[in-house]
């Protein structure tokens, strides 16, 4: 399922992004969850499912960080 490949993709992005030290931005966020979406086929989710996805990204990234 396509959304089950965008969480997927969302935590190994997460993972690089702590990795090196880099706190994400809310647009920042959203752009990759977006970029993550084209990248996996689906072009569009809701704005809210895409809000969601980009917090995640940031809670993820700083949780992994600390």
């Amino acid at each position: 399922m396509e959304v089950d490949r965008i969480w997927e993709n969302v935590k190994e992005t997460a993972g690089r992004h702590a990795r090196n030290k880099h706190r994400l931005s809310r647009e920042e966020s959203e752009r990759i969850v977006e970029s993550i979406c084209i990248t996996e086929g689906r072009l569009s989710l809701p704005r809210d499912a895409i809000e969601y996805f980009a917090r995640e990204l940031v809670r993820l990234t700083d949780e992994q960080q600390a």
